[in-house]
């Protein structure tokens, strides 16, 4: 196991213990004191829309006069940047590098490698071939640009995310000792579990 897999397990675990142990004293406080839990939750309990964020995302935002006026200048940066990706795939072995990189012997190692080498490839020649449009001629993209841009809403996405779910709140509020002893058994059983294996 690398350096970085390490840390994110470690990190992960050492989160879950805090939630274990947060758990077992949510538990212990519904088993002691079910209406003083009843207080704390009713002021902590917050509902915040993310209606407002929403809004401000919706609205489409044109950045076509601002392209089509620096034209040459985004056309030379597409060319270089496709350019340079294509040398650096080409002298460098990319099929190579991407397979060390998967680290994955064998032949479906070797077959992910080489799709990911021409997908790489097909799709810098083509930023080629649109950055060459883009400084040259840019008038010959405003089919494909009229066809593809098109505003997509996020409305009714946003609204099934902000409606409220108090659902557990309920079953909390109907018999909070019973959701106090599982809280504290699941709660111990983690922080038991997880502290031998840490330690």
């Amino acid at each position: 196991m690398d350096m970085l897999s390490a840390i994110l397990l470690d990190t992960v675990l050492w989160l879950a213990l805090g939630g274990g142990m947060l758990a077992m004293l949510v538990g212990l406080l519904l088993l002691i004191a079910p209406r003083g839990f009843a207080r704390v939750s009713r002021l902590a309990n917050r509902w915040v829309s993310t209606a407002p964020a929403a809004r401000l995302l919706e609205k489409p935002r044109p950045i076509e006069r601002f392209f089509y006026r620096g034209h040459k200048v985004f056309g030379i940066l597409l060319t270089s940047g496709a350019v340079f990706a294509l040398h650096y795939l080409v002298s460098h072995g990319a099929a190579t590098g991407m397979l060390a990189a998967l680290a994955r012997p064998g032949p479906a190692g070797d077959i992910m490698a080489v799709a990911l080498t021409g997908f790489l490839l097909a799709g810098n020649i083509v930023v080629l071939l649109v950055g060459i449009v883009v400084v040259v001629r840019p008038s010959l993209l405003k089919g494909v640009e009229a066809a593809s841009n098109r505003w997509i809403s996020t409305r009714e996405t946003f609204n099934t995310l902000d409606s409220r779910s108090d659902l557990p709140d309920r079953a909390v509020a109907r018999k909070p000792r019973l959701a106090g002893l599982t809280l504290t058994v699941a709660g111990f059983y983690t922080t038991l579990q997880l502290g031998l294996f840490l330690t």
